[in-house]
């Protein structure tokens, strides 16, 4: 009888007056809540040649595995409730490794996962204002090759749609003045399912973010700031000069406590044309100068794509070309949708470079297919 009644005290709290007992008050709570269920079932196999050089005699250095094997439920659910919402994305993992060795000797190894890889509770304090937290894989900018902008993520997930970027802990606030502009506070407050870089501590970073949406620009500013760290400034945008044609750019600069230099940079610049047959051709150049493994490094990709053949068959070919030494790497990418839940996908990569290049030091080639199960 206790919990009856704080039950009823609770939710007059939130619901109209007009309901005045349990039975009606737990049907409001019923017809109110908006429930979405999603699941893939994703199962696929790696195969990969290590280059065998000084870096990696043998491959006895890195230890690349030659051989791997997938399977991953992926379920997303929400849930929403008046000015609520919560989004929980949990994945069931198993993975087979094989790792060969030059001199016949090789080593085997299964593990299996449950994890959050994103979650996120949001509440909308009116039809402008939201505040959230929550895991997430907060990702901007149009290009391919790397988002310059982003001081939260290196990786974009565009080269391999199929293997998820981890998420990280953020809490958010975004007011809305109107249509054309968005402002956003974002604070990174924990590494989540990041995997930092040997010796590499996480530290709370916060941003300010500007963005405006035109009918045919668009454009964002990021300021940003680690604690005890670097700041930095990032820039993006892009519009079009027709219905065929795209043109974008994305671009920072921070402070630098990596390398002697006082700061790094880097900037990409690319565009887009739509044949009439369908296939869309992309060209990208991207700079990037004082990281703290290269001091300058020149990359530009061509990139030919063809979706919805007959509507059943999406592939993509890529050349991506390293300006500096020379080396490049080809990837052609097909998705075959085989009926209305289960795609089947081949990914493959070769790298054409020597030990000393970008492309070339530590693999020949690498193929991945697989089978996605919608449900």
């Amino acid at each position: 009888m206790r919990f009856k009644s704080v039950i009823i005290l609770l939710c007059w709290m939130v619901l109209p007056a007009r309901i005045c007992s349990a039975e009606t008050i737990i049907q409001e709570i019923i017809d109110g809540i908006d429930f979405h269920r999603d699941s893939k079932l994703v199962g696929y196999m790696i195969g990969q040649e290590p280059a065998d050089n000084s870096y990696n005699p043998g491959n006895s250095v890195i230890k690349l595995p030659r051989y791997t094997g997938v399977l991953e439920l992926r379920p997303e659910m929400s849930l929403s409730f008046r000015k609520f919402e919560l989004c929980v994305k949990p994945r069931f993992a198993a993975e087979w490794t094989k790792v060969e060795f030059n001199d016949n000797q090789e080593e085997t190894d299964q593990d299996f996962e449950q994890f959050v890889n994103e979650f996120l509770m949001r509440f909308m304090v009116n039809d402008r204002l939201f505040v959230s937290y929550g895991r997430e894989n907060l990702q901007w900018g149009p290009g391919w090759l790397f988002s310059p902008s982003n001081p939260f993520f290196s990786d974009n997930g565009r080269s391999n749609p199929k293997i998820e970027v981890p998420g990280m802990d953020f809490a958010r606030l975004i007011y809305l003045p109107n249509m054309t502009w968005t402002v956003s506070l974002i604070s990174n407050l924990d590494e989540g399912r990041q995997e930092l870089a040997p010796g590499e501590k996480f530290a709370d970073k916060h941003a300010f973010k500007l963005d405006y949406t035109g009918q045919e620009t668009y454009a964002g500013l990021i300021l940003s700031h680690e604690e005890q760290g670097e700041t930095g400034l990032g820039v993006y945008g892009g519009g079009t000069f027709n219905d065929a044609t795209l043109f974008y750019t994305d671009m920072s600069i921070s402070e630098n406590d990596d390398t002697s230099a006082s700061y790094r940079s880097a900037i990409l610049i690319g565009g887009s044309y739509t044949l009439e047959a369908g296939p869309t051709i992309t060209v990208e150049y991207g700079h990037q100068e004082n990281f703290p493994t290269f001091s300058t490094r020149d990359n530009i990709i061509l990139q030919n794509t063809h979706n919805n053949i007959r509507d059943i068959l999406n592939i993509t070919l890529i050349l991506t070309a390293n300006l500096n030494d020379s080396s490049t790497r080809f990837t052609a990418n097909a998705e075959y949708m085989a009926s209305d839940h289960i795609q089947l996908f081949l990914y493959t990569t070769t790298d054409f470079g020597e030990e000393n290049n970008e492309f070339g030091k530590f693999l020949d080639y690498r193929i991945m297919a697989g089978l996605e199960y919608s449900f």
